[in-house]
């Protein structure tokens, strides 16, 4: 080194800290993209959940103006559960359209038939108390609610399911339960005895 200008040994100075430091720089431009990226996919999944919740809200709504119109007929609860009607079925439609070709959308497309013939306010459907009417109705929110939730697991907003024993009021152990360890709208703790 001690041969060598002043020059050189610069050139082999700002060489042996220069390489690191470009190595570096690509790493952590490398790893900014793909973190751009994966939150890029992350958020088109999150307006997937955004459209699904905005199905379940519309199949809540027309739930309740169905099973009020089915026991008591009266021109405004009829032409709102009308209007609730024609928007569940139109959000459908349109969920179906702006995102074919994913599962959630065939899904969605596949139950729809089902859907019509259990929210029909005539023939089968009809209940003798709105309370059981309302019950009719709710297995269409519930299925909806329950496409929502695999649009949250898609999405990442549960992150994983986690087993483990709990024990109940006697202090024995149950034999097995999950817990959702995610924070989403949809679902907090829950724990289900198998």
């Amino acid at each position: 080194m001690n041969k060598l200008s002043y020059a050189k040994k610069f050139g082999v100075i700002s060489v042996t800290f220069f390489v690191p430091l470009l190595i570096l720089s690509y790493a952590i431009i490398n790893q900014t993209y793909q973190q751009i990226e994966k939150a890029e996919e992350a958020q088109a999944s999150l307006l997937v959940l955004s459209d699904i919740l905005t199905l379940v809200d519309k199949a809540a709504l027309y739930r309740d103006y169905g099973s009020a119109d089915a026991l008591y007929s009266r021109q405004t609860i009829k032409d709102a559960a009308d209007k609730a009607e024609t928007d569940f079925y139109r959000s459908a439609s349109q969920f179906i359209n702006n995102y074919r070709g994913r599962l959630i959308a065939n899904e969605v497309e596949n139950r729809l038939s089902n859907w019509k013939k259990l929210l029909a306010r005539s023939g089968e459907n009809r209940q003798p108390t709105a309370s059981d009417q309302f019950k009719a109705y709710n297995k269409v929110v519930l299925d909806v609610l329950h496409l929502a939730e695999k649009a949250a697991k898609d999405a990442y907003v549960i992150r994983k399911i986690e087993a483990r024993p709990i024990q109940n009021q006697t202090n024995h152990t149950l034999p097995l339960t999950c817990s959702f360890t995610g924070k989403s709208p949809l679902t907090s703790n829950i724990c289900v005895n198998h």
